[in-house]
């Protein structure tokens, strides 16, 4: 006697869905599931530029390959960005890293931006936060070099600095994302069409 077979109906064709809240709640972000195949009513909902059930409009799909190429031209030009800061500013040896300091700072500040932007602000996107957030952010922002710059210090007997390094880096970096946040949604979620104080 066969064993039964799943019922084909019973399973769902799973796919890239980018889940937005209602419109009331302020908020555009796209919540992204990656799994096998696309359904044929995403498909051609996407296709045709269909909205779901709450009316947001459904973004297709991106392929990895994109997202990926993506994301290393955002690091292409972050890596670079750090490295040119780094020369212009230079710091001297077994002194306060000021500009990697300067550098994660600044970074925490305008992630903190792009993402309300992209969250509350503008219209579901598919490239933005893999470029932007993940690709140049990425490569700008540096967690090694602060660790070498603080074992640096440590090697050298200046703890002062190398605490100051060590929590001030932490500490100023919540504050910048802080900052960041209140003003982007300040100056540019009021803004918007369609925001309301709820």
């Amino acid at each position: 006697m066969n064993p039964p077979q799943p019922s084909s109906s019973s399973g769902q064709h799973h796919a890239w869905h980018h889940e937005v809240p209602p419109e009331a709640e302020g908020s555009s972000v796209e919540a992204p599931i990656l799994s096998a195949a696309p359904s044929e009513g995403s498909a051609s909902s996407a296709a045709s530029g269909a909205s779901d059930s709450s009316g947001v409009p459904v973004v297709p799909a991106p392929s990895l390959a994109r997202v990926i190429a993506v994301i290393a031209a955002g690091g292409f030009l972050g890596g670079p960005a750090r490295y040119l800061l780094g020369q212009a500013f230079p710091t001297a040896a077994h002194t306060f890293p000021a500009t990697t300091f300067a550098i994660n700072v600044s970074g925490s500040f305008i992630l903190a931006v792009l993402l309300v932007c992209v969250i509350e602000v503008w219209p579901p996107t598919r490239y933005v936060r893999p470029f932007g957030a993940v690709g140049f952010l990425g490569a700008y922002t540096t967690f090694s070099t602060w660790m070498v710059d603080t074992d640096r210090l440590m090697a050298a007997g200046r703890y002062g600095f190398a605490a100051l390094n060590v929590f001030g880096s932490l500490f100023s970096g919540l504050v910048a994302t802080a900052l960041g946040i209140f003003l982007a949604r300040a100056v540019l979620v009021r803004r918007s069409p369609g925001w309301s104080r709820a």
